[in-house]
């Protein structure tokens, strides 16, 4: 996975959120997973992969809250790194993430095709 130098431009010297580093890259690698540049789940699905692993021993840590996480994503959107449909997703009850276009220095639109199965 690799990423543009204005991902890593938003991402380390603009948001500074470690939270939403590690969302970003969550739904990068779901999207790159399949191939599709989409990313369709659930908050809770979401809030699982960002939630730290429990410990040997010790506390856990607690994850992150549905509002925080929100508050991630409209961040991530806000400078163009997602899209997402924020109405179709409250009607589908589901959690629809596409990637902001990503662009190689020859302008033409970066197609990954997914292996065949």
């Amino acid at each position: 996975m690799k990423n543009t130098p204005n991902e890593l431009d938003v991402l380390l010297n603009v948001l500074r959120d470690p939270l939403a580093t590690q969302c970003f890259i969550a739904i990068r690698s779901m999207c790159d997973l399949f191939g599709t540049g989409e990313y369709l789940g659930s908050y809770a699905q979401l809030m699982h992969l960002c939630t730290p692993p429990k410990p040997e021993r010790g506390p856990s840590r607690k994850g992150p809250t549905r509002e925080v996480l929100r508050g991630v994503l409209d961040d991530l959107e806000a400078y163009g790194l997602i899209a997402r449909d924020k109405s179709a997703n409250f009607n589908h009850g589901q959690l629809r993430i596409y990637l902001a276009v990503r662009k190689k220095s020859n302008s033409k639109p970066v197609v990954k095709k997914s292996r065949p199965i």
